[in-house]
């Protein structure tokens, strides 16, 4: 991207790989993107002539909101389908319902 910044293709290419990496916010992917200049490359593909598609405009922006701010503590993990189970106490949800609650 810092080679090709004003290519479209390699805009929107760029955006969507980052745009992975910032999907679940972690602390060390953005602290990697900082220490590598991703943000002075993101000014750079907004600022660039021809100037960006809206869709690369758009996504620099929440890009550049996301490296800014510092991702939240690390979240728990969500339930695993095993535990799923046991939330249901291992009975049968229809039985516990009346016939006509689902239709």
């Amino acid at each position: 991207l810092k080679r090709h910044a004003t290519h479209p293709g390699v805009q929107e290419n760029a955006c969507f790989a980052l745009s992975k990496f910032m999907a679940n916010p972690n602390e060390s992917y953005r602290q990697r993107m900082l220490q590598r200049g991703a943000e002075e490359v993101l000014k750079g593909v907004q600022t660039a002539k021809p100037p960006p598609s809206f869709d690369v405009k758009i996504c620099t922006k929440v890009l550049l909101r996301r490296l800014a701010e510092e991702a939240p503590a690390q979240a728990a993990a969500p339930p695993s389908p095993a535990m799923l189970g046991s939330m249901t106490m291992g009975g049968d949800l229809s039985k516990s319902m009346g016939k006509g609650d689902f239709g």
